[in-house]
């Protein structure tokens, strides 16, 4: 997890699909990096279908780095009910940073739209344009309305180039 890729690194990754998110070096190797990645333990529970914001990061952001590229690997609670839901990215100034203005993905596919086995994870990926006119520390968080859904680790990389990742992986 955090691992700069290049070259044929790149390669074998996309042949094992690995989810990979585009971020700009000279940030990766910043003493404020615009890359955070967080393991939640067993995991951050959103089961009850009321609205929860949870899993803080914070992440250097630069008005030449609008694109906020995300993911987070989603494992039902009880494996024999399928997810429901929605959960995005969303700005948090309570992360212990500034709250940063941002679009919401609005390509987020509804938690049962997905074609879940019983007990399959999911990494769901996705991306957020953010308007900043200084470069700053910004908090950021998970906000979802799910049921039965378990966030096992969650990642942001902050990137001035616009791509198209890969959506969704089933593990």
């Amino acid at each position: 997890m955090g691992e700069l890729l290049d070259g044929d690194k790149v390669g074998a990754a996309r042949r094992r699909s690995v989810v990979m998110l585009p971020a700009d070096d000279y940030m990766y190797f910043n003493a404020a990096p615009g890359f955070a990645y967080r393991p939640w333990g067993s995991g951050i529970h959103f089961d009850d279908m009321q609205p929860k914001r949870e899993c803080p990061m914070v992440v250097d952001i630069h008005p030449q780095s609008p694109h906020v590229y995300w993911a987070m690997l989603l494992r039902p609670i009880r494996q024999a009910e399928p997810m429901t839901g929605r959960i995005r990215v969303v700005g948090n100034a309570a992360a212990g940073a500034m709250s940063a203005g941002m679009t919401q993905e609005l390509l987020m596919t509804p938690l049962e739209q997905l074609e879940q086995k019983p007990g399959e994870s999911f990494v769901i990926t996705g991306r957020n344009l953010v308007s900043v006119n200084q470069e700053g520390m910004f908090g950021l968080s998970l906000h979802g309305v799910c049921r039965n859904v378990r966030v096992l680790w969650s990642c942001v990389a902050v990137a001035s180039e616009l791509v198209e990742t890969q959506r969704i992986v089933s593990i």
